[in-house]
Formats: structure tokens, C-alpha cells, sequence
């Protein structure tokens, strides 16, 4: 799923965090998302990893912002 589907995805479901969102461009979001799995992983298995469990990418999406941003355990 393209990045921008995410983000409509993501808002239309009303996630919890969700409006994190709101201060990024879809650009800013693109290059910040690297799909489900940590950098780590091979550009190969996320790609699976997406493939396989296609509706966890919403939330993957949100998290990767957060894990972006940083904060505190209790944050994130």
C-alpha cells in the first residue's frame, strides 16, 4: 500500500496517535516509513513482512513516526 493510502487509512480508522501525523508532509512521512520490521531488516524481508500482513502497515506507519520523533518509554 502506497504511503498516502496509509495515511488516509490511518485517519479514517481514527488510530490512537494518529494526528501525529498532522505536522508532517506525505513526503516528510515517505521518507521517515520503512514498512513493517526494523531498518535493520533487508529492504527484502519488510518487503515480505508487508506483503504478509498487509493491515499491519497502518500501524506500523504511526509507529515508525513515533520511533522518529523519540520521547519516553512511557511515550512510546
Amino acid at each position: 500500500m502506497k504511503t498516502l493510502e496509509l495515511v488516509r487509512k490511518a485517519y479514517e480508522l481514527d488510530l490512537e496517535g494518529v494526528h501525529i501525523l498532522d505536522k508532517y508532509s506525505i513526503t516528510q512521512v515517505e521518507s521517515i516509513y520503512n514498512g513493517i520490521g526494523p531498518d535493520r531488516f533487508p529492504a527484502i524481508i519488510r518487503k515480505a513482512l508487508n506483503k504478509l500482513h498487509p493491515t499491519l502497515q497502518v500501524v506500523a506507519l504511526i509507529h515508525d513516526i513515533e520511533y522518529h520523533e523519540g520521547g519516553t518509554y512511557e511515550q512510546f
